[in-house]
C-alpha cells in the first residue's frame, strides 16, 4: 500500500505543481490514473482488517493530498467557467444569428405581400 500512497502522492503533486498548462489529454490521463490508484488502495484497505497504526502512518499523505486537491479542484473550477463562457458566446451568437435570419424571412414576407 505505501506503494501505492507514494505514486499517488507523486502524480498529484505533478498535476498541482502543473495544473495551468495540463491539457485536456493530461487531466484525462490523471483523473484515470488517480482513479486507477484509488480503486487499488480501497481494494487493499478491504481485505485488511481495521489498522490505527497503519490509518496513522498515512494520515500526513491523505492530508498532503487534501491540501493538493483543493489546488486541483479550483484549477477544474476555473477551466469549468472559461468553457462555460465559450459555450454561452457561442450560444448569444446562434442566437443572433437565428434572429437575423429570421428577421430577413419576415421582411421578405412583408415585401412579397406589399406587391399583392
Amino acid at each position: 500500500m505505501d506503494e501505492l500512497f507514494s505514486e499517488l502522492l507523486q502524480i498529484t503533486e505533478d498535476a498541482a505543481a502543473r495544473r495551468e498548462q495540463l491539457t485536456d489529454d493530461d487531466w484525462k490521463a490523471f483523473m484515470r490514473q488517480r482513479t486507477d490508484l484509488m480503486i487499488r488502495i480501497r481494494r487493499l484497505n478491504a481485505e485488511q482488517p481495521e489498522d490505527p497504526e497503519l490509518r496513522r502512518a498515512f494520515k500526513p499523505i491523505v492530508d498532503q493530498l487534501l491540501v493538493l486537491d483543493t489546488l486541483i479542484v479550483g484549477q477544474m473550477n476555473t477551466i469549468k467557467e472559461e468553457a462555460s463562457g465559450h459555450l454561452r458566446g457561442i450560444q448569444d451568437g446562434r442566437r443572433q444569428k437565428q434572429a437575423y435570419e429570421l428577421e430577413e424571412i419576415m421582411e421578405e414576407g412583408f415585401f412579397v405581400d406589399k406587391r399583392r
